[in-house]
Parts: structure tokens; C-alpha cells; sequence
């Protein structure tokens, strides 16, 4: 609990700083029909109590896991198709917007109804939309559950131990890694990734690289847990080969995976392990679009994979090379062990 306590307190006070007078909206699913039910409820009260402490008013929209299922297996699809005025004024009133779940900026992993997934996504678009529009800040917790537990066979507190350690990281230190490591990738365009034997060689447009590291200031959306920096890869300037100890693609991870590019084409596609969705993931790289990215992690308080990648990104020393297939979902190519060179 103290360590639910600490990051409460870090998230208001370093991440947040609600001015005095605002409103937040801090939105929690509670998940009463897991093993560890109502374990958000310390952390939003935490939040409220550490919001309110700075002047700020914390408006609280709280839901449950068994409402969420029973509004969606006993209401009819013209349910979803009304959007109340209540929520244009609700919109208007908030200054910054706290989302507790991981369920709401992950579509990798999910166990519920394809249906009932569309009918939730398609009302809270609108939502969205509104919130856009107007420029507001989110801020995603994405803080794990024993359902994301489950999906990535690791033991919830484990899972539970790793995220709050990875959020803890002091603000200053990570700005100062973020910095250094940005003047680094600034300087030059032309690199090198060395992982053993193995070389791919790249180029960046080095202009336009974006840091994040937590301050919601700084974004209009942060993501937690944060810590990494990411950069445009120009895709024909690929030669050479990558080896990727995970891949991420859909709701499924790859273990040593190498892909050979040439010109920015992907000339063969080994993955050691044999698995029912191998040839589906050669298929989308070798389809794989011409957008390129590689993010670099840079927070020290995470240090192992735990096949999340909105978690493993941040890892310190992490590169991922990231393509996107046809329909624009993210392929992700991740190596911690990987060193990179500068090639100009």
C-alpha cells in the first residue's frame, strides 16, 4: 500500500500539478469479480485525496467490472446510440482527464466480446471526440489487473510490483536520461544497432524526436509507465538485420525473431520457435507499410519484459523497431541486449 501511496502522491505533485480551482476526472473500472477485487480503490482515493490537497477538485466517475459486462449483455445496440447533453458540460468543466484501466488505450490484449468491445467503442468515441476537440489533457494510468495478469501468464503482484516501481521513477532523473539521450540521437542521422554478431544499419530524421517522460504538460496524452523517446526511421535507408528477443503483433508475442532488410525491404523473415502464428506475422512483416519508428527506453526502474509492450518500451537500453502492417496495427521488434553506433 505504501508503494500505491508513494505513487499517488508522485503522480499529482510531479506529473500532473492541477492548478488550484481545476476540476479532474479520474475514471475507474473495479474489477469486484477478479482475485484481487477492488484493488483500484486505495489508488483513486489516494489520487482524490492528494488532488484535493492542491485545491483541485476530483470528479470521480466510477464503474465496476460486472455493471460494465451486464450493460452490455441486457441493453439493445440503441442504447449506445445516445450521447446525454450531461456529457458536453461534464467535458467542458474538466481540465485534465485520469483513466485508471489498461483496457482503455490497449486492443493487444482483450478477453471480451467482440460485440460488446464495437457497441463500448463506438459510445465513447463520441466521448473522445469531444475531448479532442476542445484539447484536454489524458492521462492513461494503465494500471494492470489481474485479468492483464492472466493474459500475459505472469503472477499478478509480480505484474502489480513492476508497475509501480516503473511509475515511481523520479521526474528529474528522467528528464536528465531523456535529455542526454536526445542530444546523442540529434547530432547525428546515420547509426548502427549491434546486437551480437548481427548489424542493421539506419537512418533517422533527427529533427523530430519525441520524449516522454511523464509531464502531462508536456503532451496531450501521456501514457503511463513512461520513459522512452522515440524517432522516425526512414524505412529505405534499412540494411542489415535485426533480432528481436519479443515480438509484438496483435495479441500475440514472438520469442527470437531475426528479419533481414535491404533497401528498406524485407528480404527473409526466421523465427526460431515454431507456432501456429508464424507464417500470419511473416505475411504482415513482409507486407509490412513504408512508416518506420524506433523507440528507446531510458527508465532505470524496469529492467525485465513482461510481453506488455506499453510497459517494455520503457525499459532502459530497450529498442524497438517498429513497422505497421496493412491495416496500420503495430508489428514491434524489441531487443534490450541491442547497442547502438553512430555510422555517419
Amino acid at each position: 500500500m505504501e508503494a500505491i501511496k508513494k505513487f499517488a502522491h508522485h503522480l499529482v505533485n510531479e506529473l500532473l500539478l492541477p492548478r488550484e480551482g481545476d476540476v479532474v476526472s479520474i475514471s475507474g473500472e473495479i474489477y469486484n469479480l477478479s482475485e484481487h477485487p477492488l484493488q483500484e480503490i486505495f489508488l483513486i482515493e489516494e489520487i482524490a485525496l492528494d488532488i484535493r490537497k492542491k485545491k483541485a477538485f476530483p470528479f470521480l466517475e466510477i464503474s465496476t467490472e460486472n455493471l460494465k459486462n451486464r450493460f452490455f449483455t441486457e441493453m439493445t445496440n440503441e442504447i449506445f446510440t445516445h450521447l446525454p447533453n450531461f456529457y458536453n458540460q461534464w467535458i467542458d468543466s474538466i481540465a485534465v482527464f485520469i483513466e485508471v484501466s489498461w483496457k482503455n488505450i490497449s486492443e493487444d490484449f482483450s478477453s471480451e466480446n467482440q460485440l460488446y468491445f464495437k457497441q463500448m467503442q463506438s459510445f465513447t468515441e463520441k466521448i473522445w471526440q469531444k475531448i479532442f476537440q476542445q484539447n484536454k489533457k489524458i492521462l492513461f494510468l494503465n494500471y494492470p489487473s489481474d485479468e492483464l495478469a492472466k493474459l500475459l501468464k505472469i503472477d499478478y503482484e509480480s505484474l502489480l510490483q513492476t508497475y509501480l516501481s516503473a511509475v515511481n521513477t523520479d521526474n528529474f532523473t528522467l528528464q536528465q536520461k531523456a535529455a542526454e539521450m536526445k542530444k546523442n540521437l540529434a547530432e547525428h542521422s546515420k547509426f548502427f544497432l549491434r546486437i551480437e554478431s548481427d548489424i542493421l544499419n539506419f537512418s533517422t530524421v533527427n529533427d523530430n524526436i519525441k520524449i516522454l517522460f511523464g509531464k502531462v504538460s508536456e503532451h496531450p496524452i501521456t501514457v503511463l509507465p513512461t520513459g522512452f523517446l522515440e524517432i522516425i526511421v526512414i524505412r529505405n535507408h534499412l540494411n542489415g538485420i535485426f533480432t528481436a528477443e519479443k515480438v509484438y503483433y496483435k495479441q500475440h508475442i514472438f520469442s527470437n525473431v531475426k528479419i533481414n532488410f535491404e533497401d528498406g525491404f524485407v528480404r527473409f523473415v526466421s523465427i526460431k520457435e515454431e507456432g501456429e502464428h508464424n507464417e500470419m506475422l511473416k505475411n504482415a512483416i513482409t507486407n509490412s507499410k513504408e512508416n518506420c519508428l524506433l523507440t528507446v527506453g531510458f527508465n532505470e526502474n524496469i529492467s525485465e519484459f513482461t510481453d506488455y509492450f506499453h510497459y517494455d518500451r520503457c525499459i532502459y537500453g530497450n529498442y524497438s523497431l517498429i513497422l505497421y502492417d496493412n491495416n496500420f496495427e503495430r508489428i514491434v521488434f524489441s531487443n534490450k541486449k541491442a547497442e547502438i553506433v553512430v555510422n555517419d
